[in-house]
């Protein structure tokens, strides 16, 4: 025998950091089958504020089904979408829990967008204050640059 729920349980279904939108629509689902005399407009409301990604809250806001079916059909929508995604775009192994994206310190940097270091050459010429020819200054210069 299944227990009954609330509105309240289901507005404490969460959807995880990791979980993908698929396992937490059936997850929600599940408990929202349980629950009697619910308004869709409390379905949708409780399944938007279980949204972990802020983006997937904001597109969710953008096109807010009016009922549990038009829900059920986005979800599947966006669901096959995440799933296409994650297909194209497999996520690493890091341990950051960051989304995929690599920890800042450990980007590698030998692209072409890289800031490339100044050659920091210092040339320093002996200069006499007896000797006053320019010439003899600038051979100097020369010998020491590797012009000549």
């Amino acid at each position: 025998m299944i227990c009954a729920g609330t509105k309240h349980d289901l507005s404490q279904v969460k959807q995880e950091e990791n979980e993908t939108l698929r396992s937490y629509t059936r997850c929600f689902l599940e408990i929202c089958a349980t629950i009697a005399n619910i308004s869709d407009e409390d379905v949708i409301c409780c399944f938007r504020n279980g949204l972990a990604s802020k983006l997937t809250y904001r597109d969710f806001g953008c096109n807010l089904p009016k009922t549990v079916v038009e829900l059920c059909d986005m979800m599947q929508r966006w669901a096959d979408q995440e799933d296409e995604e994650n297909e194209h775009f497999p996520k690493r192994n890091d341990k950051g829990g960051n989304d995929g994206r690599p920890d800042k310190s450990q980007r590698n940097n030998s692209g072409s967008s890289r800031k490339r270091k100044t050659d920091n050459h210092v040339a320093a010429i002996e200069c006499n204050q007896r000797s006053k020819k320019p010439g003899k200054l600038q051979d100097q210069f020369e010998k020491v640059v590797g012009i000549s």
